[in-house]
């Protein structure tokens, strides 16, 4: 099939279900809408690369990548910026001493956080994608398993090595004082 029939059939037969997926992972229609075209102008631009068959895959990849992206955006004017975080005291510091954890044990778990965040990174592709799927995108097992195209037995499968394969990298280069 030419790249324009299978262009014409990836937006005849996706574009639906894409925006559903998008429309109950955003509360605006039309930021669902903005990211459905992205992902449909990025087939475009790709479609010759894609295997005949799986631009399906491809594209709920594309979106759920997009979708995450956006919610990092989102979540990153949230966050204080240093100078805010050193004059805001924390949730953590305004509760009553004998409840808060200590300086030296915010400072340990703050510390594991970013290491752990360093080995998320440098896991395998595959396995990493589908944590950040999971864990980070909100998505069910049932979506995870229709966007890789996965029977939900092998979606188990995969994520239990993938989360073995984090605990793994975080036991490794983590703990013992010497976060790499």
């Amino acid at each position: 099939m030419s790249d324009t029939g299978r262009l014409y059939r990836a937006w005849r037969d996706q574009s639906g279900p894409l925006l559903g997926y998008l429309t109950r992972r955003l509360p605006d229609g039309d930021e669902a809408r903005d990211l459905l075209s992205e992902s449909m102008l990025r087939l475009v631009r790709n479609i010759g690369e894609i295997d005949e068959g799986k631009e399906r895959a491809w594209l709920f990849t594309t979106a759920r990548r997009l979708l995450v992206d956006r919610h990092r955006e989102r979540f990153r004017f949230l966050r204080p910026t240093e100078d805010e975080a050193d004059r805001t005291p924390s949730a953590i510091e305004s509760l009553p001493d004998e409840s808060a954890p200590s300086f030296l044990d915010r400072l340990i778990a703050r510390e594991a956080t970013e290491c752990l965040e360093r080995q998320w990174k440098r896991m395998e592709p595959a396995l990493g994608d589908l944590l950040e799927m999971k864990y980070l995108g909100g998505l069910t097992d049932a979506e995870c398993a229709q966007v890789l195209d996965l029977t939900p037995g092998h979606l188990r499968v995969r994520l239990h090595r993938s989360r073995k394969a984090l605990e793994t990298l975080y036991r490794e280069h983590c703990e013992g004082g010497n976060p790499t």
